[in-house]
């Protein structure tokens, strides 16, 4: 199995403003000496939160590839919350890449993480055995603004850049920000990501 983020979301729209972590580091917004190192927190508290709970902040594209359908039939997509699924693509016995149909398939959007599964009374195609056979392509994240995403989660990134900013050289994840962030794990850690 690999899972890429493929679209990376908006630059132009911060999980969390500066302008909102210095009101709570107490400096003054006419102040923008630390500015720069905000941001580089900001962001590096993102990418925690984003591994440590195994989810999807802001709208952001991933591909995850399997070698074969699943034993069990059941796709389940990393990096939740699901927002929609953009196409399910196999290597037939020819090595000729086709689509599966959507009405060939179910989105169970209520489980976390999501899962697909073939439609009553369908399967999923025979694919080559090769490595990457399947690949699946599809949108997660809360939304495309940081009020989508719920507070815990923002508080804990709160409480992340202010731990930081206080001692940057920890890498330490502060036990605040543990006790908000427990409930919304997924309890999948996933390898590095990469974004193209």
């Amino acid at each position: 199995m690999g899972i890429q983020r493929t679209v990376a979301p908006s630059s132009t729209v911060p999980v969390v403003a500066v302008q909102d972590v210095k009101q709570g580091l107490d400096i003054a917004e006419t102040e923008t000496g630390h500015d720069d190192f905000l941001r580089r927190l900001i962001n590096g508290a993102v990418a925690t939160v984003e591994r440590w709970t195994g989810r999807s902040l802001l709208t952001q594209t991933w591909k995850l590839t399997l070698d074969a359908w699943p034993t069990n039939s059941e796709i389940a997509l990393p990096y939740p919350p699901l927002q929609s699924v953009t196409s399910i693509q196999y290597v037939d016995s020819d090595g000729v890449t086709q689509s599966v149909d959507s009405s060939d398939y179910r989105i169970d959007d209520q489980a976390e993480p999501a899962r697909i599964t073939p439609a009553f009374n369908a399967v999923w195609p025979t694919a080559r055995t090769v490595t990457n056979a399947v690949t699946v392509t599809y949108v997660a994240g809360y939304g495309d603004k940081s009020t989508d995403i719920p507070d815990d989660i923002i508080d804990a990134i709160h409480v992340l850049v202010y731990h930081r900013f206080e001692e940057p050289a920890s890498t330490d994840i502060p036990d605040g920000a543990k006790r908000l962030l427990k409930s919304l794990s997924t309890g999948v850690v996933l390898g590095t990501m990469q974004t193209q």
